[in-house]
């Protein structure tokens, strides 16, 4: 579970490059606090840190696909938020966010049966629904298929399971399709240490974000201890 209190580490002043290491639980504390900074809601703020430290568990790009969703979303979650009525699924306004397109998906995962799938059409950086379907696929102990435009995934009750866990997603498809089938055509991965390592530009881009939710420091928050002077565990 996400802990709002956890330490997010602010990355070093921009004269230095490269890239640190960070803990599961740093991503997840940076990734709800720079969700809320691009207007997401509270619950879907938890999802979204969850979502990055979920990825970089299994080596994925976790916090670096999401810093791209939160530049992509940036103000305007309504756009993005999905349409589920219809045969295909579609955004308000433009392609469908991930974080929110799982949550529905995670609702409504009971409804797929053998002989059912749901589809949805143009997402932004898919990747990010798949954490969701490994919750689903545990939680209801059933493997489910995801099938984007040039790739495909499954979601196992132990892991995701890919013919190769690192080959590149898609920034945006115009199809997606979730199917409940027997078994994986692949051995479900094993997560990773309890450590992730990213380069600090993209730290930078999630510690803006997270910036603007912190209470900015005037004569009587100083005087009450209160203010982006504290530490940042608010």
């Amino acid at each position: 579970m996400s802990d709002p209190t956890a330490q997010t580490p602010a990355a070093p002043t921009t004269d230095v490059t490269g890239a640190w290491d960070v803990s599961l639980a740093e991503i997840d504390a940076m990734g709800l606090k720079a969700a809320r900074g691009a207007g997401f809601a509270w619950g879907m703020a938890q999802e979204a840190g969850r979502a990055a430290r979920w990825l970089a568990s299994y080596g994925l790009p976790g916090p670096e696909t999401l810093a791209n969703l939160l530049q992509i979303i940036d103000g305007e979650n309504e756009r993005h938020t999905p349409v589920a009525d219809g045969p295909v699924w579609h955004g308000r306004g433009g392609p469908m966010c991930p974080i929110h397109l799982g949550t529905v998906l995670s609702d409504r995962a009971h409804e797929i049966t053998d002989s059912r799938h749901m589809a949805a059409g143009a997402l932004d950086l898919p990747i990010l629904v798949l954490p969701f379907l490994c919750r689903v696929a545990r939680d209801l102990d059933m493997t489910l298929m995801m099938e984007l435009q040039a790739l495909t995934a499954y979601a196992t009750p132990t892991g995701p399971a890919l013919e190769d866990l690192q080959a590149p997603w898609p920034g945006t498809t115009e199809r997606l399709v979730v199917s409940r089938v027997a078994a994986s055509a692949w051995t479900p991965r094993s997560n990773k240490p309890d450590a992730h390592t990213i380069r600090l530009d993209i730290w930078r881009v999630l510690d803006g974000f997270a910036q603007r939710t912190y209470v900015p420091t005037t004569e009587q928050s100083r005087a009450t201890g209160a203010g982006s002077g504290l530490d940042d565990n608010d």
